[in-house]
């Protein structure tokens, strides 16, 4: 997908866990329990479901494209892609709505940091350092 222009931006991978049906059947009673029990266990990979967004590299694109793009870029919470979208929008076509939507993302982006997501990166580090 690199080669023809879009960039991989999630990937969520999928499975089952590693039980038969009659193993489960047998030791397990209630349907619910059941249930409850698969999506307690750990999956197996099996597949994976991957979503491709536009790299935006291609200069054809017109501005009804960058700013369905900016949506759907914000909407899978990739906030600093939009930002730059934004940006390369407001350069190409001068259309002061790509300021606002180039304010918002920067605003959701300085969210994420609020956040504190990136605490568990700073916690990895620390131990790496004194281990």
């Amino acid at each position: 997908m690199n080669e023809t222009g879009f960039w991989l931006s999630d990937i969520q991978i999928k499975g089952v866990p590693r039980l038969s049906k009659e193993s489960l059947d047998a030791e397990f009673k209630g349907n619910l329990f059941k249930k409850l029990i698969k999506e307690s266990l750990k999956k197996a990979p099996g597949w994976g479901e991957m979503t491709f967004i536009n790299s935006y590299e291609n200069s054809e694109l017109d501005k009804r494209e960058y700013l369905l793009g900016w949506l759907f870029i914000s909407l899978e919470r990739h906030h600093s892609f939009a930002f730059e979208l934004a940006v390369l929008g407001l350069k190409k076509f001068n259309y002061q709505l790509f300021n606002e939507l180039k304010n918002y993302s920067k605003h959701q982006m300085s969210r994420e940091v609020y956040s504190l997501k990136f605490l568990p990166a700073v916690f990895n580090m620390i131990r790496k350092k004194f281990a």
